[in-house]
């Protein structure tokens, strides 16, 4: 009786953990896709209405299918290391729709993706971003990657970068 109590509790804790992350308990129970499985790369990106919208590519580059789910975490970082955000608000832009959280499974090789959208400046006042922290969805642990200075993100003072939830392919939200 006492392992089945210890296996209900573990089991209660995992779908508590999903519906904290956004995500269900087939996600949980599942392989997460953890950094060590990812690989993360610049995908399309839009600009217009003084605003940019930039993908970012997961790509399992694991031997074994893992699940994505959720919103992704991210820090922005400028030049000398300087932090310039590091909170994403999770929704959508004029440019791109927030398709909401969902289950995605990548197999080996299969790819996975989300948007950013961030303020264009319309003069060069805001600080540019030379390298973003991603943390996926339901981890906790970063994936590095420079943003060369043509897809740099800005970060202007008072306005929170958006971020979409992870979506099956390399697109990202893009309308």
């Amino acid at each position: 009786m006492r392992m089945r109590t210890t296996i209900t509790a573990t089991l209660f804790g995992i779908a508590l953990a999903a519906a904290a992350a956004g995500g269900s308990t087939a996600s949980a129970a599942s392989t997460l896709c953890t950094p060590g499985r990812l690989q993360v790369s610049l995908g399309p990106a839009q600009g217009g209405m003084n605003a940019t919208a930039t993908t970012f590519v997961f790509t399992n580059v694991s031997g074994r299918t893992c699940v994505l789910s959720g919103y992704p975490g991210m820090a922005f970082i400028g030049g000398k290391g300087a932090m310039l955000a590091k909170r994403v608000i999770r929704g959508g832009t004029k440019l791109f729709k927030d398709p909401g959280a969902r289950v995605v499974p990548l197999e080996p090789t299969g790819t996975a993706s989300f948007t950013v959208g961030t303020t264009m400046p319309q003069a060069t006042t805001c600080p540019l971003t030379m390298e973003l922290a991603i943390t996926p969805p339901g981890g906790t642990t970063p994936l590095f990657i420079g943003t060369p200075g043509a897809r740099g993100l800005y970060v202007c003072p008072g306005r929170v970068p958006v971020v979409s939830a992870v979506v099956p392919g390399a697109r990202g939200a893009l309308r």
